[in-house]
């Protein structure tokens, strides 16, 4: 999956429909473009918050606004286990 040639020709029609395409999250999550710095035995990319801060910084730069952000704290990922 590139930005440019899968992610940027959309921004227009998500920005209509107020989201992106459900096909577009499986694709970012099939290249751990989703919770890259969650460990790989609960689902993420196996990196840290460093990797997560490259996708955002990147996604940014091609002009996407995908809907995923930076707005967790270190090691939130834990908290979620214990739901």
């Amino acid at each position: 999956m590139c930005c440019i040639e899968e992610l940027v020709p959309q921004q227009t029609q998500w920005r209509e429909q107020g989201r992106a395409e459900p096909d577009a999250w499986l694709k970012a999550g099939a290249v751990f473009m989703l919770l890259p710095d969650v460990p790989h035995e609960y689902g993420g990319g196996g990196g840290t918050f460093a990797h997560q801060a490259v996708v955002i910084e990147e996604l940014a730069r091609a002009g996407v606004h995908f809907g995923s952000s930076v707005a967790k704290g270190a090691r939130s990922w834990e908290s979620l286990l214990w739901w």
